[in-house]
């Protein structure tokens, strides 16, 4: 049975483990398609889909084109549509802010992207790009092309990443293994980053046609190790001993290429990628408010969440106001003070439909009363169904009254007299200003997953801190950058983000944030092991471990997660007068 097993799996290697359409795959012909290839309707209504394999296709000479759907091309184009209305130019001059306008010198742009400024730009906001980017000092265009194509699985794997940062810095003399790599190589150092440079390589010293050199492309284009390179290496070592390339050089070109095998970039594709890339550091630099606006209006987008983005924009001085009934729409814009008011769009189960329609309400109702009471807005939601008006409530969106929030609840769901108090006669038992700052904080992440109050980690100093560890010693994200390298530390703050890369071997990289600012954790496989219960259950981490690399991104390789003495539930009993079951509680 066993023998028989091991020649079924050896027949299935290599077959698809599922059927699955290229989102922006096209198929052009001369003539309609159906008479060229079977093609059955897709799931998607009006849409169709080929029954044949991409590969399939290519082999036939049918013409396929793949177009790229990019997330931050929308971003971009609502940060250029909110200048606009803002009627802002490109600085000194009265030429409209476009893509094909951005000036590509910029030093303030560079500055910021040197300084790993990047959280929420395009390619290179990763942990690897912004653990990089200090080290590399990117201070050219081309400088980004190699830094989005570098940052990949196959180039990782090859072992090419450190070589080419020591080359960058000048630690390390830049050398070629073949007098005829050097002009395929000088422009990265020496170091093969592009699917392009490695098919010349190919080509120059093992001896390859231009239709072999276009099958190890393909072979390098995998999103996932195939073992397609391996089928080359005999061809290519062959070759290199004909241009009299010496074993141990051979070796490591071969070496360079084999990480191909697990994802290597074309360069093409990565100057299209820095492109962007660029545009978006260069609005971040000179238009944070704007790009904000852009970037939260086109989620979900990039690696970090809405929360992360904004606490970053108030860290850096940004202003940036809550949602409110009398001054949000459905999207995010700037205002003329310069500051972000947030739509409704920020709020967690709030329809669009019938946002729109309430803000529709509310302006035909300023033409007749520029001063709106409460009372009058609070009628005007009844556009909204019960539950948006707990958002509403929840958000905090009436803070433009000056109004508790479970007294704007109260009047939102209790509202079917035509007499309706005064919220000022509408009293719930007062609570300390910790707790009820504590409770806002509930309420604003279960309504929008992002509070404007105090940080719940400056809340946690102050109430109930979980842990045995000392609160007061905690060394603070904003204080990391001033340790010296391997000096034993303890953080803790919210997770924001967690990482954990097929390159990485087995390693988690994890993003925490307290109300000082973001601090990077680095978990190794047997520390993961050993805490991967208390992680898988928690948003709050406290932990113990070294300081690595002093620089403006340091990061703490982890040897021990901190466990709660206790999980932190405040207030710990409904207050008096409510029982658990009511609605209000």
């Amino acid at each position: 049975f066993t023998a028989l097993w091991q020649h079924f799996v050896a027949l299935l290697k290599g077959f698809p483990r599922h059927l699955g359409i290229h989102s922006g795959g096209f198929v052009i012909s001369h003539e309609p398609l159906h008479m060229l290839s079977p093609v059955e309707p897709a799931t998607m209504a009006g849409r169709s889909v080929v029954q044949w394999c991409k590969d399939d296709i290519e082999a036939l000479g049918l013409f396929k084109i793949d177009v790229l759907a990019l997330g931050m091309l929308t971003a971009l184009r609502k940060t250029f549509s909110e200048l606009s209305r803002h009627r802002i130019c490109l600085p000194g001059t009265l030429i409209p802010i476009r893509l094909d306008t951005i000036p590509g010198d910029c030093r303030k742009t560079f500055d910021l992207i040197c300084e790993a400024r990047t959280t929420g730009v395009f390619q290179i906001e990763s942990r690897a790009q912004m653990s990089m980017l200090p080290k590399v000092k990117p201070r050219t265009f081309y400088d980004i092309v190699i830094q989005v194509g570098i940052v990949r699985p196959g180039p990782i794997v090859s072992g090419i990443v450190p070589t080419y940062v020591r080359r960058k810095r000048g630690i390390e003399k830049i050398s070629y293994a073949h007098p005829k790599l050097e002009g395929i190589l000088h422009r990265t150092l020496g170091v093969p980053v592009f699917q392009e440079q490695v098919m010349r390589i190919a080509m120059s010293v093992g001896n390859f046609s231009g239709g072999e050199a276009d099958e190890l492309r393909r072979a390098m284009g995998a999103w996932k190790f195939t073992g397609r390179i391996s089928q080359f290496e005999e061809k290519l070592r062959s070759g290199m001993r004909q241009n009299g390339i010496a074993d141990e050089f051979a070796d490591l070109i071969y070496s360079q290429i084999e990480g191909f095998s697990q994802y290597g970039f074309p360069e093409s594709h990565a100057t299209s990628f820095a492109h962007l890339a660029y545009a978006s550091c260069w609005l971040k630099a000179h238009f944070p408010i704007y790009f904000l606006a852009g970037l939260l209006n086109s989620q979900p987008l990039g690696f970090y969440s809405p929360h992360s983005l904004i606490q970053e924009a108030r860290h850096s001085g940004l202003v940036v106001h809550p949602p409110c009934v009398l001054r949000s729409g459905w999207d995010h814009y700037v205002t003329r003070q310069g500051a972000l008011q947030l739509g409704f769009r920020f709020l967690r189960g709030l329809t669009e439909e019938r946002s729109r329609d309430y803000v529709s309400r509310r302006q035909n109702a300023l033409r007749t009363n520029k001063s709106p009471t409460l009372h009058d807005i609070i009628a005007l939601c009844d556009a909204f169904h019960a539950h948006e008006k707990i958002l509403l409530a929840q958000a905090n969106c009436f803070d433009v009254y000056d109004a508790n929030r479970r007294n704007i609840l109260w009047l939102l769901l209790a509202r079917p007299s035509a007499l309706m108090p005064d919220v000022d006669h509408v009293l719930f038992p007062e609570k300390s200003p910790l707790h009820e700052a504590w409770d806002n904080m509930q309420d604003d992440f279960a309504s929008t997953q992002s509070t404007f109050g105090p940080h719940p980690m400056l809340l946690l100093r102050n109430i109930g801190w979980p842990y045995a560890f000392p609160v007061e010693n905690l060394t603070p994200a904003i204080a990391l950058r001033k340790k010296k390298h391997k000096t034993q530390v303890v953080v803790a703050g919210l997770i924001m983000v967690r990482q954990s890369p097929g390159t990485a071997k087995g390693m988690m990289f994890i993003t925490l944030e307290d109300e000082s600012g973001t601090l990077n954790l680095v978990f190794r496989p047997d520390t993961l092991a050993r805490y991967r219960e208390i992680m898988d259950s928690t948003s709050l981490l406290c932990v113990r471990g070294w300081v690595q690399e002093n620089g403006p991104n340091p990061s703490v390789l982890v040897n021990e997660v901190l466990p709660a003495l206790h999980q932190n539930k405040l207030p710990s009993a409904p207050p008096e007068g409510l029982e658990r079951n009511d609605t209000l509680w």
